[in-house]
């Protein structure tokens, strides 16, 4: 009996349609993938999409518009799936897939640490990235003598920036916890001390006690992380940063609750590798534009050509097309 013929795609073609179908969905960062710096600019790029509309979904207070559900299907999904879905799938979608995406970029940096870092040195501001990294991530003691003295001072200047950021939106009890401490604790004068006690519901007083303290902090912190010649030890924040992973890893593997092995990755093991991602990410992007420039001919008329519609609101948000019309309202003097 004869084959019969049909105008049937065979699999491999068909597989590359499915392909081609499943472009638009968003999977976040593949963690297997070597370090590639365009494929890492544009997955970076897609997550902080998804983050961003996921902020805007969590801010909304009642319904959610249209507009906003349209834009996040559109980078979640390509099309406009979630558009006529109910506000509590959307919500979860855009939760779900930033939760997804954050982990997903995670697991990506921890394979690739060595260019991450390879990056952000490249850069003219690579002290000022690893000084921020030091007094931002989540940094753990490790029993050794000269990590744990440097987290230490390090401690104590976080405590103060959150005592501060407290008392600039008026609540200044924070500083005072901090001096009354620190009264007991240091070497003072007797006179000092007398004053302290007797004015310690004084503000002012309170306040420049704090700062005084405070300063000291910081010189010591600063002189700690930098070498003789003033630059900062590049080295040394990496070691901070590695001997805390270590013992945190530690700390995951030998954890047999469910809830508390995720919440020790989670919020203590991702934001590591998300900050040195985020870091690398401003240099990755800088190179990865000028490299496209130079390789690809008129990119500066194309780009011309798409700020143009931008003003149009062609090619962008819904938040963009707003935000544009206010602008304009402005211009124009409006109030």
């Amino acid at each position: 009996m004869p084959l019969i013929k049909t105008n049937k795609m065979d699999n491999k073609e068909t597989k590359k349609l499915e392909e081609r179908l499943n472009e638009g969905e968003f999977f976040g960062i593949d963690p297997s993938r070597g370090w590639d710096r365009e494929y890492f600019v544009r997955e970076f790029n897609r997550l902080g999409e998804v983050a961003k509309y996921e902020k805007q979904i969590k801010e909304t207070k009642g319904e959610i518009p249209s507009g906003l559900k349209g834009d996040l299907s559109a980078v979640l999904n390509g099309n406009d799936l979630l558009t006529g879905q109910s506000d509590d799938i959307v919500r979860k979608a855009a939760k779900n897939a930033k939760k997804e995406g954050d982990r997903k970029m995670a697991e990506w940096a921890r394979n690739n640490m060595p260019s991450l870092y390879t990056e952000i040195d490249s850069s003219e501001h690579a002290d000022q990235m690893y000084l921020r990294l030091a007094l931002t991530t989540p940094l753990c003691l490790t029993g050794d003598e000269k990590h744990d003295y440097t987290v230490g001072l390090m401690a104590k200047v976080k405590e103060g920036q959150k005592a501060i950021k407290a008392a600039q939106e008026g609540d200044i009890s924070e500083m005072r916890k901090i001096v009354k401490a620190e009264t007991k604790a240091r070497k003072l004068p007797e006179w000092k001390k007398k004053l302290i006690d007797e004015f310690s519901n004084d503000d002012r007083l309170v306040q420049a006690l704090f700062q005084e303290s405070y300063q000291k902090k910081e010189m010591l912190v600063d002189h700690n992380l930098k070498l003789e010649d003033g630059k900062v030890d590049r080295n040394k924040i990496k070691s901070l940063i590695s001997g805390s992973l270590s013992k945190k890893w530690h700390f995951y593997e030998d954890e047999t609750h469910k809830d508390t092995k995720k919440e020790i990755y989670e919020q203590e093991i991702m934001p590591i590798y998300n900050a040195i991602a985020e870091n690398a990410y401003a240099i990755a992007h800088d190179k990865y534009v000028k490299d496209k420039q130079s390789s690809t001919p008129g990119i500066e008329d194309l780009n011309k050509r798409a700020q143009e519609r931008a003003k149009y609101g062609v090619g962008v948000g819904a938040e963009d097309v707003v935000k544009i019309l206010e602008d304009k309202r402005k211009a124009a003097g409006g109030h």
